[in-house]
């Protein structure tokens, strides 16, 4: 692969962003920020599945979109 193809390749990679999320209430924040509990109600926050242990990708699941966990246990 010449150095055109490497920039090409690098260029079209998909990153995704990681968060942590509240169990309780469903509040998240971005999986850098240094919060270890959730300024809504409390709870503390969950960086993966606690399932498959898969990171959170989807802030706003309230299922784990890999193996079907439920995330969120808001009522």
């Amino acid at each position: 692969m010449d150095t055109a193809q490497k920039q090409i390749k690098s260029k079209h990679q998909v990153v995704k962003d990681t968060y942590k999320i509240c169990p309780k209430c469903g509040n998240f924040i971005i999986y850098i920020d240094k919060e270890k509990y959730c300024s809504v109600c409390g709870s503390e926050y969950i960086e993966m599945c606690p399932s498959c242990h898969e990171p959170i990708i989807y802030p706003v699941s309230r299922f784990c979109p890999v193996c079907g966990k439920q995330l969120i246990n808001a009522e």
